[in-house]
This record gives structure tokens, sequence and C-alpha cells, in this order.
């Protein structure tokens, strides 16, 4: 099956390709044939791979110095690895291929010769160094928005569906009743904000949600990011919410929990008087709900969940992920002017390898780490199943994502709480569109300099401007956006 003739560097195999597709976060095959390793016109070694029936060429690219190839953990015949500049269509791209053959020994050829290959167009690339570059310019860092590198291996995943009903998803009132169209309950609507009392701490509220963008628009063909600003018409209490979806049911997640999770926290039993008891109980339970109701696949999909109640005062903030809830307030004198305002993290994002997540995980079926693209660029560490390469879940919680449950990944949320007073001036509320490539002080540096320069009083204000700017950003490092919601929530003296 394999010819491999150490004189002439030549190598011959029948293959199975394979492409991941980040819309829908899962391997796609391409095509079997005869793929050939070789030294191509006496100059570059290649790897290409044509149809067996029609010779439509699958696999076509130069060996890289610096690309890396990944063994599938519960397969010996096949090899993951990055393509940058992919030609085999009429738009050459980046692509994340998964060559698979027919046996370990043909894999382990593959491997030697393209190691040989990295090794000889390395030494033929070798030239004078080309010119600095100017002055002051810093290479952009790259964001993965998807696994892009993961490894590949099988795994029964209707199996992973079948064992939800023994994982441990929290307690609480399991009779609960559905909640109602959200619709219904008092909101500040969208995008306008809605002015109330100074009850509970919340003087005003200012929110929007945007689909990122993508030049190919069938890469993001959903905003998957859901919003909730709601009142409790009974206590006064507001829930603040975002869910940042992730897979290809991630939309169909976060709007599952953003329809149920103020009607159902408001009507809890421990309600008001223990509100971290509600809002926990509430998501664990909706989470519950839908994965035993089967209508939505939460096998590779899932959301992020940060959420708060400020009631009497107090903000009560149950965080699932990596989205986050910051408070800015002033520090310093209290006569000074102008105010000195900085920020600080309520919550705290839930990656991988924090310590005490990736024990948590390490311990409970999975692995972490971080793809290796070749690229010199950092890469976020991800988990891992120990026995196939799923899910690649660039955080260590999330809402659904039955697969990332064997791997260690949980949905129990961390509670925080911050009692409000004279030095608060408001909550920023927000997904990790806006904050990968704005950490929280610059946040609130943002918003002061907006309401400075634009002679503005309230925060709220300047929700449109923290969309802009954090496009900006992306647009400065990547030739994509993600989904970016933001929520503003100035606050006060109660009366």
């Amino acid at each position: 099956m394999s010819a491999n003739n150490k004189s002439e560097k030549v190598l011959k195999a029948p293959c199975r390709a394979f492409v991941f597709n980040s819309v829908g976060n899962q391997w796609i095959e391409r095509g079997t044939g005869v793929l050939r390793v070789y030294q191509k016109d006496g100059e570059k070694v290649v790897v290409e791979m044509r149809q067996e029936k029609t010779s439509k060429l699958l696999v076509s690219f130069p060996v890289e110095p610096k690309t890396q190839l990944e063994p599938s953990a519960d397969s010996t015949t096949a090899w993951v690895f990055k393509v940058r500049g992919h030609a085999v269509s009429e738009k050459p791209k980046d692509e994340v291929l998964a060559l698979q053959f027919g046996t370990t020994q043909i894999a382990r050829e593959f491997h030697a010769m393209h190691s040989w290959g990295q090794e000889h167009n390395a030494k033929a690339a070798a030239a004078p160094a080309p010119a600095p570059a100017p002055a002051g310019h810093v290479k952009p860092r790259q964001r993965r928005l998807t696994i892009d590198g993961a490894k590949t291996g099988a795994v029964d995943l209707e199996a992973f569906t079948d064992a939800v009903e023994e994982l441990n998803l929290g307690g609480g009132d399991e009779g609960a009743a559905e909640a109602a169209d959200s619709s219904k309950q008092r909101s500040s609507g969208k995008g306008r904000p809605a002015k109330v009392d100074a009850v509970h701490g919340v003087k005003s509220v200012k929110g929007i949600s945007k689909k990122g963008y993508a030049e190919d628009p069938r890469m993001k063909p959903y905003n998957q990011d859901r919003l909730v600003q709601e009142q409790d018409p009974k206590t006064g209490a507001w829930c603040f919410c975002v869910f940042d979806g992730h897979g290809e049911s991630g939309h169909d997640v976060s709007a599952y929990c953003k329809a149920r999770i103020a009607k159902r926290t408001f009507s809890h039993a421990s309600f008001p008087e223990r509100p971290a008891k509600a809002l926990g109980e509430s998501i664990l339970n909706i989470e519950r709900e839908m994965l035993r109701s089967g209508r939505i696949d939460c096998r590779l999909s899932g959301t992020t969940a940060v959420m708060c109640i400020v009631y009497n005062g107090v903000v009560t903030c149950a965080n699932i992920g990596d989205s986050r809830l910051i408070r800015a307030s002033v520090v310093g004198p209290a006569a000074r002017r102008p105010e000195h305002i900085k920020g600080f993290d309520i919550s705290h994002d839930h990656k991988p390898d924090l310590p005490a997540e990736k024990e948590r995980i390490e311990n409970n079926g999975g692995w972490v780490y971080a793809i290796d693209y070749g690229d010199d660029l950092p890469s976020p560490a991800r988990v891992w199943l120990k026995e196939a390469q799923l899910p690649g879940l660039a955080m260590s919680r999330s809402v659904g994502d039955t697969v990332g449950k064997a791997a260690g990944v949980i949905s129990t949320p961390e509670i925080t709480t911050h009692t409000l007073n004279d030095a608060d001036r408001y909550l920023v509320i927000a997904s990790d569109g806006l904050w990968e490539f704005i950490e929280t002080e610059e946040c609130v540096t943002l918003v002061q300099n907006w309401i400075k320069q634009n002679g503005k009083s309230s925060p709220v204000d300047a929700v449109p401007y923290l969309y802009k700017e954090s496009k900006r950003r992306w647009l400065e490092n990547e030739t994509v956006t993600d989904d970016t919601t933001i929520c503003v929530v100035e606050v006060g003296r109660i009366k």
C-alpha cells in the first residue's frame, strides 16, 4: 500500500482527508484518494492528494518548516495540522486538515517524510534576512474563535446524550413551571435607556447585542449572544444577564436560557431573600430541562452565562464561563474633582488553564493544552477528552456542552456579591466580544474619557461607543469580529 523509496524521497499511500468546519464546529470528509509527498520540480517538498475517480485535487501545499503535526489521542493512523493559504479552490484560505491512513506504519512514514520535507524546505528558504519592520511595529495578536486546529478522534456522541441523566447539574425545584414569554416582564427595551427611580441601586440601563462580522456571511449566520435586562414587578429587583453561545446550536442554547432565566429566578421559592440560591438553581434547572427535552443538540454546543441580580443594594453575580461583570467605582478622596474612577471585576473568567479549573478537568476525564499553530502567536488553552480530541472548549465552565461535561467541564456557577456604596458609579456586563481586546480597567477609562469629551453625565450613553471601539480593535487584529453584547447599568444611592 505504501511505496517509500528513500533514494527518491517519495511517499504514495491511500488516504482519507477531512477539513474542519468552523461554522458547524465539526469535521467534514473531503474525500478519499492517493496522497503523495515528493520534491516538486526539484525544489520544494509538497503534499498532494487527488480523488480516486475524478482526479480532483483535494490536498495541495508545500511543507512548512513550522507546521506541527498533531496525532489523534485514540488513533495512531491520523495526523491533524493547519495549512495556510490552502489553494485547492478558487480562493486560497487557511484550513485545518486531518489525514487518516490505513495503517500505523504508513502514518509513521508520512510523519517521517513530512519531517524531512520541513528540513529540506527550511534549507531551501535560507536567504538574507528581510529588512527589519519599521520602528514601533507590533505583530498583531490573533484570537481563535473556533477550535481551528483541534485534533480529531472517534467518540460516541450518542452515548454522551444518554449519560446526561447521570450528570450532577445541581439541585433546586424541579417542579418549577415553565417560564412565560420574558417579553411580558418589565424591560428596558432593546437599545433604549430605561429611566427608573434609584430603587435598589439602579438608576438607568442601556444595552446592545450585535452579530459579529466575517467576510463570508456563512461564517457568521447568527448572533449567538443574548442579553437580559428585566425588572421584577413585585420586588423591583433587576436581572441582568449575558449569554454567549458557541457551536452549531449555540444561538438556540443562549436563546433558551434568555427566555427563562429572569422569570424562573423571580418566581423561585428562595427569592428575594436568597438571590444567589434562586439564580444558581434556576440556571441549572433550565439546563437540565433543555438537555432532557432533546430539542437542542447540545453535544458540541453551549453558552457562557454571566448573570446578576441587583436587589436591596446588593449585586449578586452567578458566572459560568468567560463573559464578565465589572463595576466602576471612585477611588481616592471623595471630594476630588474630577473623580478618579477605576474598574474592578465582580465575576472571574473561567479559563481551562487556571490551576483549580485545570485540576478539576484533569481529574474528571479531560486534559488541557493549547494548539500550537506554528505562527509564534498566542493560542488559548482548551479542554479535550483524554480518549478523543473533542470538544476543544476555550472555557472551563458552560451551559450545555454534554461532550465537554465528560471532560470535566461543569455548569456550576461561581457566586460573587458586591454591596453597592457611595463610591460605585456603574456596572458593565458583557460578552468576550468586548473583553477580548479591552481589559476591565481600560473599559472604564474609555467610558470616562467619552463622557468628558461628549459632555454627557450618564455612563449608559457610552454603550454604542464601547461597541464601536471593540469592533475597531477586532478589525485591527483580525479579519473577523465576534458577536458582542454590552450592557451598562448606572447605580446610585438607594432611596
